[in-house]
């Protein structure tokens, strides 16, 4: 299986053969809802500086793709993210962390500087216990 032209192994749980240019393209919302691991991510755009997206996905490059669609200048970039086994909790925990120390909310948006979110990113991965 080939998905935005990464290979992704036989043994994964959502493999189906064939090449598809994102997770969505492969399986249903409801076959990736039912996978627990994934990635917790920091998205930004510099046309908004200060305001990170915490998201959760299967895959954070996949999502980050996603976002490239809705703009015209593609210019979301990946600021980091942290492999983990149980990612709804896991971005539970980082809104958690994330509400505690920025300046504002709307959403899965927060607004902080890029060092706060680096600290942050680094703090959620080392508490990971779903690794």
């Amino acid at each position: 299986m080939w998905v935005s032209g990464k290979y992704v192994s036989k043994q994964h749980p959502l493999h189906k053969p064939g090449r598809y240019k994102n997770w969505d393209d492969a399986h249903s919302h409801k076959q990736l809802d039912s996978l627990s691991g994934g990635e917790v991510y920091a998205i930004y755009n510099p046309a908004w500086p200060n305001w990170f997206k915490i998201g959760m996905a299967v895959d954070a490059q996949d999502r980050l793709s996603s976002f490239q669609t809705s703009c015209p200048f593609r210019s979301y970039e990946l600021l980091t993210s942290v492999k983990t086994t149980q990612r709804r909790k896991l971005e539970a925990k980082a809104h958690e962390l994330f509400e505690n120390e920025c300046m504002e909310r709307r959403g899965e948006w927060f607004r902080l500087t890029r060092t706060q979110v680096t600290k942050l990113m680094k703090q959620l991965h080392e508490c990971n216990e779903w690794t």
